[in-house]
């Protein structure tokens, strides 16, 4: 059974079943008393509105399990949130918490529009391709 437990220590819970208005502060109040937060946020859509779920990074993967364990099904302004312990792959166990996105260890946020329409005509060179850069994707609330 500890070998289980070994394989699935994450530091960082994933929240579901949040209220439409709860912002990334709430999630710090509710559950900073575990312990320390290295990163907290909750997942918006582009107009700032919130998706319903979040994600809270403690300093120690004890205090995730904690959190876990005392707040799960906890009553959030009539919803009770869903936790779940947030998983990385092997593939990205060196990832760091930023949560930046990359395609091919680049940041997607410093990719030029012209590096994307060369990579898409190097796949496929009998069709051009021309891309829109929506700049409010590169946004994200960080704490």
């Amino acid at each position: 059974a500890n070998q289980t437990m070994n394989k699935i220590r994450s530091n960082q819970l994933f929240i579901r079943n949040l209220p439409y208005n709860v912002s990334t502060e709430d999630l710090i109040s509710l559950f900073e008393h575990i312990g320390p937060i290295k990163h907290a946020s909750v997942a918006t859509n582009a107009d700032n509105q919130s998706k319903g779920f979040g994600f809270v990074t403690f300093g120690l993967a004890e205090d995730a399990n904690q959190a876990l364990v005392q707040l799960q099904g906890h009553n959030l302004r009539n919803r009770k949130i869903k936790l779940e312990l947030s998983i990385r792959s092997k593939n990205n166990a060196n990832v760091d918490d930023s949560d930046i996105i990359k395609i091919n260890d680049q940041d997607i946020t410093k990719i030029t529009k012209e590096q994307v329409n060369k990579a898409i005509n190097s796949i496929n060179s009998e069709k051009a391709a021309d891309i829109n850069v929506d700049e409010s994707i590169t946004r994200q609330e960080k704490v």
